[in-house]
C-alpha cells in the first residue's frame, strides 16, 4: 500500500491546515457540507488569468472575432 503524502494528524483534521487551489480554468470542485449555506470555513477568490497562464493554457492564440467571416468565404469558395 502507498504512503500518503499527507502526515497523518492533517489527514485526521486533528491540526489546522490550508489548501490553496490554484485552478486557472474553475475545473475543480470542493464539497461544501454546510450547503445550500455558504462554507464559514472557506475563501474563495476569483481573479483574472494572467497572460503566461493563459499562454500555457493556449489560449493567447485564439481567434475570436472575424472567424465568421473567413469561414463563409471558404464555404462560399467551393
Amino acid at each position: 500500500m502507498a504512503s500518503s503524502p499527507c502526515p497523518p494528524k492533517v489527514k485526521a483534521a486533528e491540526v489546522p491546515f490550508t489548501i490553496i487551489l490554484d485552478d486557472p480554468l474553475s475545473n475543480s470542485y470542493i464539497q461544501n457540507p454546510y450547503a445550500p449555506d455558504p462554507d464559514p470555513n472557506m475563501t474563495i477568490e476569483s481573479y483574472e488569468r494572467s497572460w503566461e497562464q493563459n499562454e500555457g493554457l493556449g489560449l493567447n492564440d485564439i481567434k475570436v472575432e472575424g472567424y465568421e467571416v473567413e469561414y463563409i468565404e471558404k464555404d462560399t469558395d467551393s
